[in-house]
């Protein structure tokens, strides 16, 4: 990369630039020559001394190439710290879930560097670059305006193990949930092959598959949930589904499904909410709430306080009535506060078009209002949607037991009846009207 040349006047001899360049070329030196130090040599004004006649051009090196995240994985493993900066240690937020079309990562290429050359003319290849290894893997796909972001083709759980990307929306936790795994929140299905531990909750938008038990907790899921042991509570547990509910037995628990309950063994002291059938071996103590109920026996021989409610066609006329009067309310309201809004700018509004900080804050104040009262119209007009494909899809209301004992409330249609006898091969029913 360098060329020097010892220069000594002692014989007197001076020599030319054209000799310099020919004592060059004959060392085959060709490239960096300093024509400028090389006229001074040859103006013998130089002292004796080594001189640098060629410099070689160092190589640039390259960038490398990096990937900028759109989303933090960095707290995987670590306990959610909360406002006050304590810790939840039962929430490690293990998974980073995300939606579909979300960004994910942005993949910056390598930018090759540039090469050198040496006094000779050969070149100095620049530093070779970390090779970037990525692959953007199942459940991404890239931007096609941008195809250096990587986005998620579904929605659920990023995976990533430092090659390959991926977003997956079926997980299995081995083991038990507990201290180790922490709370469970995922996009999509989930399979617990141990119990879920008193304390630590699973919350999924798909099936929650439990191989073990579920303690005092709460289970959430958008789709359904099987439980091959048990639901063993105190109390305050909770299960939810969106479709279906399964379990061996549960105890002291709260069974809410928009669809069926199955419960293989008893439900002791439970509250069951269905929008479907509930069937179990027995029903003893506690509330069921569904469109049909089949069990072995209900109640107890200890005359156990037990309420069965079918009459759901009538609560939901009911509640349709009551969401249809709120509805009026919440529309001649909101009607009101925009009539409202218009008389204050027209009234209010000065020649250039602006408002008195007063006005402007009930203004303000009427626009909030006026959303909020929107946002409940949606939604009870929501509700009221899923009342009527409730209805359409609803049959008889049913209750079938081979034994009721006595202190059982049944509530079916308009009806209501307390059992004060032990009854046996009851089969009551109630048709749509």
């Amino acid at each position: 990369m360098l060329a020097e040349l010892v220069i000594s006047y002692e014989d007197g001899v001076v020599p030319t630039l054209p000799q310099l360049l020919t004592l060059l070329k004959a060392r085959k030196i060709v490239s960096g020559i300093n024509q400028a130090v090389l006229m001074k040599i040859a103006s013998g004004k130089c002292d004796d001394g080594t001189y640098a006649v060629a410099a070689g051009i160092p190589s640039i090196p390259g960038t490398p190439g990096k990937l900028e995240w759109f989303i933090d994985l960095s707290k995987a493993g670590k306990p959610r710290e909360l406002e006050d900066g304590r810790v939840n240690l039962r929430d490690l937020q293990t998974d980073c879930n995300v939606g579909n079309g979300q960004k994910l990562v942005r993949v910056i290429q390598p930018v090759p560097g540039i090469p050198g050359k040496t006094v000779f003319g050969t070149a100095v290849p620049p530093p070779p670059l970390p090779r970037l290894n990525f692959v953007a893997g199942k459940g991404t796909h890239t931007d096609e305006n941008e195809p250096d972001i990587v986005l998620a083709a579904i929605e659920g759980a990023v995976m990533f193990d430092g090659t390959t990307l991926q977003v997956v929306n079926s997980r299995v936790i081995n083991g038990d949930v507990d201290y180790g795994t922490g709370n469970v929140t995922f996009h999509g299905d989930v399979k617990i092959t141990g119990s879920v531990r008193a304390g630590f909750s699973v919350r999924v938008t798909g099936d929650a598959f439990i191989d073990g038990d579920v303690e005092e907790t709460e289970v959430n899921s958008g789709g359904s949930v099987t439980i091959l042991g048990g639901a063993n509570g105190s109390g305050s547990g909770t299960i939810r589904a969106e479709e279906t509910i399964s379990v061996h037995h549960a105890s002291q628990f709260t069974l809410n499904a928009e669809k069926e309950v199955s419960i293989r063994e008893d439900a002791l002291h439970c509250t069951i909410l269905s929008d479907g059938m509930v069937t179990a071996k027995s029903i003893v103590g506690g509330s069921v709430t569904a469109q049909g109920v089949t069990a072995d026996c209900i109640g107890s021989a200890a005359e156990v306080k037990t309420i069965i409610d079918v009459a759901r066609k009538v609560r939901l006329t009911r509640e349709r009535y009551d969401l249809l009067k709120r509805y009026g309310i919440l529309a001649a309201g909101k009607a009101q506060e925009i009539e409202t809004m218009y008389e204050l700018v027209r009234n209010g509004m000065d020649d250039h078009g602006y408002l008195k900080s007063f006005d402007e804050q009930n203004l303000a104040s009427l626009k909030d209002n006026t959303l909020e009262s929107i946002k409940a119209c949606r939604a009870i007009q929501e509700r009221i949607e899923k009342i009527d494909r409730i209805e359409e899809s609803q049959g008889e209301a049913t209750v079938n037991a081979g034994r009721i004992y006595p202190n059982t409330q049944i509530k079916i249609g308009l009806e209501e009846r307390l059992v004060r006898s032990e009854e046996r091969n009851i089969r009551l029913k109630s048709g749509r009207g």
